[in-house]
């Protein structure tokens, strides 16, 4: 698995491995996870980017109760106790990637002003409520329009969203 990482798909996921740790530690937790799913032959056909941050994210709160991730063979160490319930955790990752994935796709056909509205409701960073979204009241503010209208256009997106979702669904069955 690791040999088979490019150096671009490498480089992007360790960006996304500062975002979630910091500079110091992102290079380790990479590391770790490479390695992780090299033990559990995770097929590289399945790894997607959203794949990687959340088994990143997933990674890095697990290791927030410890110290600074020194050596890798320390966090191995602690993963061995409980590989089965990481690779539950793993498999359910794969189910919530295939959604992300489905959900990029289907706001990347939406019209732009509905992807920038589905961009700031889930995921910009609001500092003032430190997470992720703004509210809809927030954003009517900013566009000077009534909460109300922001509300109707994000029901319609996730309406849309869910009703794909139903059709692809469907027709696997």
């Amino acid at each position: 698995m690791i040999e088979r990482v490019e150096k671009a798909d490498y480089n992007r996921w360790l960006n996304m491995a500062y975002v979630i740790s910091s500079r110091d530690e992102g290079g380790d937790l990479l590391h770790t996870l490479l390695v992780n799913m090299t033990k559990w032959q995770i097929p590289y056909e399945k790894i997607t980017d959203s794949y990687i941050f959340i088994s990143l994210r997933n990674l890095h709160r697990k290791n927030c109760g410890r110290n600074k991730i020194v050596d890798n063979e320390y966090v191995i160490d602690q993963l061995d106790d409980s590989e089965e319930e990481e690779i539950d955790h793993m498999e359910i990752d794969i189910k919530n990637t295939k959604k992300m994935d489905f959900i990029k796709r289907v706001v990347l056909h939406l019209r732009p002003s509905d992807i920038k509205l589905f961009e700031l409701h889930y995921l910009t960073w609001d500092k003032k409520r430190e997470k992720y979204g703004f509210s809809q009241r927030a954003i009517a503010r900013q566009l000077n329009v009534s909460h109300q209208l922001i509300n109707v256009k994000i029901n319609n997106i996730l309406k849309e969203i869910n009703e794909k979702w139903d059709q692809k669904n469907n027709k696997k069955k």
